[in-house]
């Protein structure tokens, strides 16, 4: 989940969305504040049988043009290599009454962005430089038929990820500060790496770098971690919806909702530092803001649907 911009952003598997909505302006109320606008997205269920799906997509530097404008000598050939798979599969657990669908997908990129910069000055900082991205969507959804008028659903749903950086340091002397722990990779935390891994890495990194200068020539400090610290708060938010409906005439249709946002009321927290050089790496500064169904603190929300 990422946060920021008045609001929370979740991303899922495509596998997982049924339909979806986007709104620029005059949203419902159910989308909360945003800065730019929301995205609504159902979730597919399962069905009366047992179906799957799996999919696998790979590019790499050999299938993809050169991505700069001219050619690095540096880097004539720059590595490329993208693989995205997943599955899905949904089906009843109980005949009639329960059903389940799941989605699992894992993105891993070793890819590489271009900086040209055309002023004189600058223009021997332009270069091809390796942007590596991991990323892992999990999405389980459980739909209980409890008769003709009434239906639930509970949905969990986890995106998470974390990197540590030096914040003020060039490592690679490309120019910008800001770098990954040496030995590290963006947002494998959480995932791969543990806690154990990054304990090694600063070891590594305070034994062979520190008391050295950087590109820039600032001076690599040693870094101590916290006594405790995250990697931010995998768990996101668990939500309930219960409807029942109404038929009161042949054509006039009305639907009771309720919905239940953050059933157990998890702090999730967000913003979790993760700047090595000074203190606070690895502690909150935020609690992930009341829009519904993004994992805020506990809401209720009551709906009505009339159709004819």
């Amino acid at each position: 989940m990422e946060i920021g911009n008045g609001g929370a952003a979740m991303g899922f598997s495509q596998e997982v969305v049924r339909e979806f909505q986007v709104c620029m302006a005059n949203c419902d109320l159910s989308s909360g504040m945003t800065a730019s606008g929301s995205v609504n997205v159902a979730t597919r269920s399962g069905g009366a049988e047992w179906h799957g799906s799996g999919f696998y997509f790979f590019r790499d530097h050999y299938l993809s043009a050169y991505p700069g404008l001219t050619r690095d000598p540096s880097s004539p050939d720059p590595f490329f290599q993208r693989q995205q798979f997943g599955a899905s599969a949904g089906g009843p657990v109980r005949a009639k009454s329960l059903f389940l669908f799941t989605t699992v997908e894992r993105n891993e990129q070793t890819g590489v962005v271009s900086t040209k910069l055309l002023t004189p000055e600058f223009a021997p900082l332009s270069r091809i430089t390796p942007t590596p991205s991991y990323g892992d969507e999990l999405s389980v959804r459980l739909d209980w038929l409890v008769n003709e008028k009434n239906s639930a659903f509970l949905r969990h749903s986890h995106e998470g990820g974390f990197s540590a950086v030096l914040t003020g340091i060039d490592m690679n002397g490309d120019g910008t500060t800001g770098d990954l722990l040496p030995g590290t990779v963006v947002n494998r935390f959480n995932r791969s790496m543990v806690k154990l891994d990054l304990q090694h890495s600063v070891q590594s990194f305070n034994q062979t770098y520190a008391g050295k200068l950087d590109a820039r020539g600032t001076l690599l400090p040693l870094i101590a971690l916290p006594g405790h610290y995250e990697f931010g708060d995998p768990l996101v938010t668990q939500d309930l919806r219960m409807s029942r409906n109404f038929a009161v005439r042949e054509r006039l249709k009305i639907a009771l909702i309720g919905e239940l946002f953050n059933v157990l009321n998890i702090s999730n927290l967000s913003d979790y530092s993760n700047n090595l050089i000074g203190a606070g790496f690895g502690q909150p500064k935020s609690r992930v803001t009341q829009v519904f169904g993004s994992g805020g603190p506990r809401a209720f929300q009551f709906g009505t649907r009339v159709a004819f």
